[in-house]
């Protein structure tokens, strides 16, 4: 969405595409997207509040992705 910042993005070795978010240290959240149409994502929003997991990519971004992106830029 354009109200989100826009990521860096990263070129992995697997021939993935991965976009970073960082607002400062021990905040930032990561995604890859591969050709499958999965995206496997991990966030760390501070001390002791880390997540991670798998999406399947159809149409629009899972709202999950969405909101893990927003505890970042809230």
């Amino acid at each position: 969405p354009s109200y989100l910042p826009l990521p860096d993005v990263v070129p992995e070795p697997t021939g993935d595409l991965a976009m970073e978010w960082h607002k400062e240290n021990q905040f930032v959240f990561v995604l890859s997207v591969s050709g499958n149409n999965t995206i496997a994502y991990a966030g760390i929003f501070g001390p002791g509040s880390e997540i991670h997991g798998t999406e399947n990519f159809t149409e629009s971004i899972p709202r999950i992705i969405i909101e893990n992106i927003q505890r970042l830029f809230p």
